[in-house]
């Protein structure tokens, strides 16, 4: 009776292990943004994003980062490295989450899903863009009259009526050369 005791519990004793190391609830919290993961060093890693220090600098332009993966990433955009090429078709790209979207159009999949109506989309950015919808929320505001929109590619057609030549326009720079893309709201 002993030895099959003994036994039992050698062979639950790794399941245990397995599920409490691998599918533990306990949740690290990060204490500046709503990041959360199951594991410690997970944790630590994502906290270097809110440190001022990003040691690793690119050599080509003024890119800093935390982490030496994201330099190297960062580095195929100067040497033109495209590394990952899609199965389907002759799309190439240096960042595999840019490979993993891409193959989303081929697939079909739309993981993305409004809370409130049925739309789905394949891309977060678009999921985004279409929650304006349902908040009302105009994020783009002309500094030269009233007008507001949630679209960029309205924000910037609506600049062209000032005569504003916009095709060279980055909608994550803080300016755009020209006219700043100003946040409803900001100063």
């Amino acid at each position: 009776m002993t030895a099959t005791r003994e036994t039992s519990r050698a062979e639950i004793k790794p399941l245990t292990v397995y599920s409490v190391g691998i599918f533990s609830t306990k949740l690290y919290r990060c204490p500046h943004c709503p990041f959360l993961s199951h594991y410690p060093n997970h944790l630590a890693r994502h906290a270097h994003t809110h440190s001022e220090e990003k040691p690793h600098r690119c050599p080509h332009c003024p890119y800093t980062s935390s982490h030496l993966d994201n330099l190297k990433r960062h580095l195929r955009v100067h040497t033109g490295e495209k590394p990952y090429q899609c199965p389907s078709c002759s799309y190439a790209c240096g960042n595999l989450a840019n490979l993993r979207r891409h193959e989303r159009i081929h697939s079909g999949a739309k993981p993305f899903h409004c809370g409130v109506c049925g739309y789905s989309c394949n891309q977060s950015m678009n999921l985004k863009r279409h929650m304006l919808r349902h908040t009302g929320e105009k994020p783009y505001a002309c500094a030269e009259c009233d007008y507001t929109t949630g679209h960029w590619d309205n924000y910037k057609r609506h600049q062209r009526k000032h005569g504003h030549n916009t095709d060279s326009w980055d909608k994550h720079a803080p300016t755009n050369g020209r006219v700043r893309a100003t946040a409803v709201g900001e100063v």
